[in-house]
């Protein structure tokens, strides 16, 4: 069984996020995407995870990651299909925002678990906190994905 984790891409940012307009039709492409998954995942040393790379169409989100609930394994799955998606950069954009989300699994399961424990699965409050912890968690992966890509670009 997979545990679904983390379902959206840069939804709930302030201000920079990678959400973005496509008025020149770009189209990316599932090769480019691996590529790009294949590329990150040495960058970041991530080889040691079983990486599968999907294509289907999300509701809101560019991506999504999908844990495992054992183990080193996860699916990202891309909707390809976006207009957000208006180059190769922000393309490869979406994709280290993703492998960021398999960097810091282990810290946001925690956390979860500590939220689970303390407030249960039901309550206005325990909910708002969490609503609010998602947002973070976002932000944190676009702002580490922004240092991430101009680190490599140097």
């Amino acid at each position: 069984m997979v545990r679904k984790l983390y379902s959206r891409a840069s939804k709930h940012t302030r201000g920079g996020g990678l959400l973005m307009t496509n008025p020149k039709k770009y189209q990316p492409t599932q090769q480019q995407t691996r590529e790009f998954v294949t590329k990150w995942q040495e960058l970041l040393n991530l080889q040691h995870w079983d990486i599968t790379v999907g294509f289907k169409k999300l509701d809101e989100a560019n991506a999504e990651v999908i844990f495992a609930p054992k183990g080193v394994r996860c699916e990202i799955s891309f909707d390809l299909t976006k207009k957000e998606i208006n180059s190769d950069h922000h393309l490869e954009m979406i994709v280290v925002h993703e492998m960021v989300h398999i960097i810091s699994r282990h810290q946001v399961r925690s956390i979860k678990r500590l939220y689970d424990y303390s407030y249960g699965t039901n309550g206005d409050i325990g909910a708002s906190l969490m609503f609010e912890f998602a947002c973070h968690e976002e932000d944190l992966c676009d702002h580490l994905t922004k240092v991430l890509m101009e680190l490599h670009n140097d």
